[in-house]
């Protein structure tokens, strides 16, 4: 199993060390023929392993991400549409299920007081800044499909210690 994102390739078919003494991607140095070892010792397949362990890390910090972007989005979402509809709405579906909801209990209790614009601004402002994490964060379809990225791919298969993996 393998994904694309901007022309790298994400593989994470196999379960990989996590343990290695690399500390920052600058310090992994890629040979660039096949079969060299790298300065420091380490030979192609184990600098795979590192970047398919740090792709694995990665790529979970991003759903995590995304999926808590998601989260606050259609809770923020809610909070505002009932900050800006609860008058001229009063018997709306959605209003109803706003103010029944325990998840809304204590902010809807916010919205009912004197600082209650303060309150919608703030919400209002985590709704976008969710907006865009939420965005941001959905990276990992990109390029998935895409025609161009399969010749890479291929040639990049050709170089690898097991091409089977991809």
């Amino acid at each position: 199993m393998s994904s694309v994102f901007n022309g790298a390739y994400i593989l994470s078919a196999h379960k990989v060390p996590v343990n290695s003494k690399v500390q920052h991607l600058e310090d992994i140095k890629i040979p660039v023929s096949p079969g060299n070892n790298s300065e420091d010792g380490r030979s192609l397949e184990e600098q795979l392993l590192i970047l398919r362990a740090r792709n694995k890390v990665l790529a979970k910090a991003l759903e995590a991400v995304h999926t808590t972007a998601t989260d606050k989005y259609k809770k923020n979402f809610d909070l505002v549409w009932y900050a800006r509809n609860k008058c001229r709405y009063p018997s709306h579906e959605a209003r109803k299920r706003i103010e029944t909801s325990d998840d809304h209990r204590e902010d809807l209790d916010k919205l009912k007081t004197q600082e209650a614009d303060c309150h919608h601004g703030f919400h209002s402002g985590v709704l976008a800044a969710a907006r865009m994490f939420k965005e941001q964060s959905d990276v990992l379809h990109v390029n998935e499909h895409d025609v161009s990225n399969q010749k890479r791919l291929h040639t990049a298969v050709l170089h690898l210690p097991h091409p089977v993996i991809c």
